[in-house]
């Protein structure tokens, strides 16, 4: 895996996913295949966004331990490519590329998403200048009265900013992603102007 070019779009499939693993929180499973983006330049261990239906996304490392057994927490091994059009690349093997399939029909259940221009730097961009838009409506807690429908802009790292509207109805959220996937660019001094926070 640490060959793969900064900024791939890749697929993981999870071999190992216990104890301290960060995967853990997100209800992730040993068997499971995740959609990742690389963040590392020829790092042994390279660091991986990975990304999740519901519009989150956590930052870790291909393999990684947290007791003094070695027992790995996590363990993600390549399996296939997801290209810039959408369509998947070659597969290792036929049966994690079906895996994948059907993650990305969640994804588009779930939500939408483009890459845009950027006027500034996001630490760092996509190829060209280019940040990640999306929309998702988030898994809701039991306590929660309404949904939440969620806005984001994200650069290649962890940095990014997100807009939540509490409402059962999506309207509102969709417009503003509309918004911004028809304009020619942003900035982060523009989204904070539209009620955007900073992570």
């Amino acid at each position: 895996m640490r060959h793969l070019c900064k900024g791939l779009k890749f697929f993981a499939e999870v071999h190992a996913v216990r104890g301290n693993s960060p995967l853990v929180n997100e209800g992730v499973k040993s068997g499971d295949i995740l959609l990742c983006t690389m963040l590392s330049i020829g790092n042994y261990n390279p660091r991986i966004k990975v990304h999740f239906p519901n519009g989150r996304s956590i930052i870790t490392r291909h393999w990684d331990h947290h007791d003094e057994d070695k027992l790995l927490d996590t363990m993600l091994v390549f399996s296939g490519i997801l290209k810039d059009d959408g369509t998947f690349g070659s597969f290792i093997e036929d049966c994690w590329k079906t895996k994948a399939q059907n993650l990305m029909e969640k994804f588009k259940k779930a939500g939408k998403r483009k890459l845009i221009k950027a006027t500034d730097d996001w630490y760092p961009c996509f190829p060209q200048n280019m940040v990640e838009l999306s929309f998702a409506k988030l898994q809701r807690d039991k306590e929660d009265k309404t949904d939440t429908y969620r806005v984001a802009v994200w650069g290649m790292d962890d940095m990014g900013m997100d807009k939540d509207f509490h409402s059962d109805d999506p309207t509102e959220a969709l417009a503003l992603y509309n918004k911004l996937a028809s304009i020619d660019s942003v900035s982060t001094e523009y989204l904070t102007t539209l009620g955007f926070e900073s992570f």
